[in-house]
Parts: C-alpha cells; structure tokens; sequence
C-alpha cells in the first residue's frame, strides 16, 4: 500500500483510488437521472429570452440609471442636502444602515434580482424583487435623514423624482418577474 502526502495529510492511494470510482459511478448515475429536468431547463432558457423578459428589465434598468440622476428627496425648505442627490444616496446610503439608509439594501437586492433572472432562476429572483421593494419603500417611515457630513438631521419634507424613479425601477422589475413566474408556472402544469 503507497502513501502521499495530499492537502489533508496522509492518504492511502488505494482507498483514493476506490473513492474516485465512486464519485465518478455517483455523477455518471446522477447525469442519467437528470435528463427528465432538461426540458424545465430548455423552458427557462427560453423563458430568458422572452419578449416581456426583455422589456421588463431593459424599462427597470433606464429607470433605475434615470433615477440616479435626479434628487432622491429633499430637507427642510426643499433645499438639497448631502445625501439628496440620487447617485450619492446608490453609493454611499450604506454608511446610514441603521436609519434611513436600510432602505439603501433595496440596491444590492435588485442587482441580485435582476442576475438570477437573466440565468432564468425566476424563484429567487421573485423573492429579491420583492425584498428590493419592501426595502425601497422603508424610506417612506422615516422622518429625519443626515444632512451634513457632521452628523446633523434634519426632517425629510418631501421626495424627489429620483426616489420615484427608483421605486418604479423596482416595481417594473417585480411585475416583470412576477409575470414570468406566473407564465412558468402555469407551463409546468
């Protein structure tokens, strides 16, 4: 019986050996078992390149790229502060986690969305739609916001169209993705 020195520590090539036919017998078995799933996956790959796949994500993504472009809300007598510049909410919001900037998560959550249904993975993408819009619309509960690189709040008075924009961005999104569920859905039935 040989002995080498693997990753681990010592191993006996044999029961390697023995291992190895395993796992390929193992992969070769779950190939053919396998094969009754290839048409769900044809499905979603056509499901991908749907029409309303397309339209929905490109409308949520000029939306979204709109969005960071205008004001996201306003404080006091609707003057700008810091924060209220859409672009500067989407990248720094994550430094006010523990206020205001939760909402901030709505981000990550729709870029996550938007990824797994373009691989066709329409679950998780439903579910990351719908945390990106609970999320995004947490901004509405709260009153004050940091204005000012000191650490100073002030009251929210009013929201701009970048915020709109931006909730409209995810809601196109959570449409989208809910309507190809559904069609998903009703094609496996």
């Amino acid at each position: 019986m040989s002995r080498y020195w693997g990753d681990a520590g010592l191993c006996d090539t044999e029961r390697f050996g023995k291992f190895q036919e395993e796992i390929t017998a193992n992969i070769a078995t779950i190939t053919i078992s396998d094969r009754s799933n290839f048409k769900n996956m044809e499905y979603s790959k056509e499901n991908k390149r749907s029409p309303i796949f397309v339209l929905t994500l490109s409308i949520s993504v000029v939306l979204l790229g709109i969005s960071l472009s205008q004001d996201a809300y306003y404080t006091g007598d609707h003057r700008d502060s810091l924060g209220s510049s859409s672009l500067v909410a989407f990248l720094f919001g994550w430094m006010n986690i523990a206020g205001p900037g939760i909402s901030w998560l709505a981000n990550p959550a729709l870029i996550i969305s938007y990824v797994q249904h373009s691989r066709g993975k329409l679950k998780p993408a439903l579910y990351y739609s719908l945390a990106a819009l609970l999320l995004s619309l947490t901004f509405l509960l709260f009153r004050e916001i940091i204005v000012s690189e000191a650490g100073h709040t002030g009251e929210i008075t009013g929201y701009g169209l970048g915020y709109w924009l931006w909730l409209s961005s995810i809601s196109t999104n959570v449409i989208g993705i809910g309507f190809n569920f559904k069609k998903s859905i009703t094609r496996n039935q």
